[in-house]
């Protein structure tokens, strides 16, 4: 049996690799030699008539994200290349979901007739994601950034849960950073949003996300590639497991009993994305009101008592 490394979560499609520094988010927001290098190489294959193609940002089993430069301004955004059918997919959900925390499309646009040769246009998060931030951000998160984004992804989720959507695909990955100091994120990749109900398994998603953004998140056991869904399956006991002992080590801490309700094994039981929007308001106001935190900062800061054995997941 071994532990469920950064490169195996991330084949999964569950976890972020871990970036090398010349991959940090800090280059994000800057055409540099890189991607003027990919740029010249994608001349050979792609028409340039309004945008080039800059270095890869992101790679998933069906498309690529590739950052890209408006040729008339040089202003940067991201594009993402994958088949037809998922990228119309996408852009029909972009255009109903308008909201500040949301992913913002600019166009659908052909470069050529090769494969690949078709990219959806959206804005450029420049700070990269939220996994990538989680492992990378010195100390662990702090309280009032943890909150920030649960108040964010909660009222972006909230939005999608009143179409009658849900996003099916909530993970650290696919929460983009906008801006830090404070920070402000958005949730991407709704090409998979479904229409059939499915709002508590996005609100378990997010309480995994907090989960590792407080530095709690168990580690993911896997015995055998072959038996990855029994894997995963067994992992979600633990992370509910987790939030109950964590409760029970802190009951009147406001981050636990958020994680904890939205953990439930009882779907039907677990609070609303608008409910936990509103919650991580009221602990930032409670926050406001107590001044910066009074523990210090970063995941020790928050106070936390973890169960006894416990291990923060290790990406290094």
């Amino acid at each position: 049996m071994g532990t469920y490394s950064g490169d195996t979560a991330a084949a999964e499609g569950l976890w972020p690799l871990q970036p090398s520094p010349t991959d940090s988010g800090s280059s994000h927001n800057t055409w540099n030699e890189k991607d003027e290098a990919h740029s010249n190489a994608n001349k050979g294959i792609f028409t340039c008539d309004k945008y080039l193609r800059g270095s890869v940002l992101g790679q998933g089993a069906w498309s690529a994200v590739y950052k890209v430069k408006r040729i008339a301004d040089g202003k940067l955004f991201a594009g993402k290349a994958s088949c037809d059918e998922q990228l119309n997919q996408e852009i029909e959900i972009l255009l109903k979901f308008s909201h500040n925390h949301i992913l913002k499309f600019v166009e659908l646009h052909q470069q050529g007739e090769a494969a690949g040769a078709k990219i959806l246009i959206t804005e450029l998060c420049a700070e990269g994601d939220l996994g990538d931030h989680i492992y990378h951000v010195p100390g662990g998160m702090g309280k009032r950034d943890i909150l920030l984004v649960m108040s964010q992804i909660g009222d972006a989720l909230a939005f999608i849960h009143e179409q009658n959507y849900y996003h099916s695909d909530v993970k650290p990955r696919n929460i983009l950073i906008r801006k830090l100091n404070p920070i402000y994120v958005v949730l991407a990749d709704c090409a998979d949003c479904q229409r059939h109900d499915g709002k508590e398994d996005d609100i378990w998603a997010l309480g995994i996300t907090l989960l590792s953004m407080m530095a709690q998140l168990p580690e993911m056991r896997v015995t055998h590639k072959k038996k990855i869904y029994d894997d995963v399956y067994k992992h979600t006991k633990r992370c509910a497991k987790q939030a109950r002992d964590l409760l029970a080590l802190n009951p009147d801490d406001g981050l636990v009993k958020l994680v904890g309700g939205m953990l439930h094994r009882a779907s039907k039981r677990r609070i609303t994305a608008a409910e936990c929007s509103q919650e991580a308001k009221k602990l930032l106001e409670q926050l406001d009101k107590d001044g910066e935190e009074s523990k210090g900062k970063g995941t020790e800061g928050l106070g936390i008592q973890s169960p006894e054995g416990f291990k923060p997941i290790s990406f290094w």
